[in-house]
């Protein structure tokens, strides 16, 4: 009887130890490694027009950590890479810049144009992004600007020549 109490006890002390590093981590995870937003311009276009995407995000997790952006862009929309100091780069879909050290407090800038296919239709499209980092994995979404508006192009002007 006395060693089932024991062993009870044991197994008790486990759950609970375990239920407490599974909380932890949950509240470690919850925390944002970073700050992101970004800003685009012009936010209304007709379609074949193109448009500049400028993505900040600053380290905000008080030591040095590797980071990844992804962005989602609207399909069949062309994508031309700007300026990044990325340790690496993969074009995508969806492009994705890699940083495999940005101190603590640092800041990172990722410039991109987007150009709306000429046969685009009118309406909203969205770009949603997210910087990851690891240990533990962390994603933090990319606030700020997210909404591009094409709109219809306008029909041709015709002249009354007589």
């Amino acid at each position: 009887m006395r060693d089932r109490k024991i062993v009870i006890a044991v197994a008790s002390a486990m759950l609970v130890v375990i239920l407490l590093c599974s909380l932890v981590g949950v509240a470690l995870a919850a925390v944002p490694s970073a700050d992101a937003s970004r800003t685009i311009d012009p936010q209304v276009v007709q379609p074949g027009e193109d448009i500049e995407v400028t993505v900040v995000f600053e380290n905000v997790a008080g030591v040095p950590k590797s980071f990844a952006l992804n962005e989602t862009i609207p399909d069949g929309w062309g994508f031309t890479r700007g300026t990044d100091d990325a340790s690496a780069f993969k074009p995508g879909p969806p492009p994705e810049w890699v940083w495999f050290v940005v101190g603590a407090g640092d800041t990172k800038t990722v410039t991109y144009t987007l150009t709306v296919p000429v046969d685009e239709e009118a309406g909203n499209y969205t770009i949603k992004g997210t910087v990851t980092s690891v240990n533990p994995e962390t994603e933090n979404p990319v606030g700020g600007d997210t909404t591009i508006t094409v709109g219809e192009e306008s029909p041709p002007v015709k002249y009354d020549l007589t």
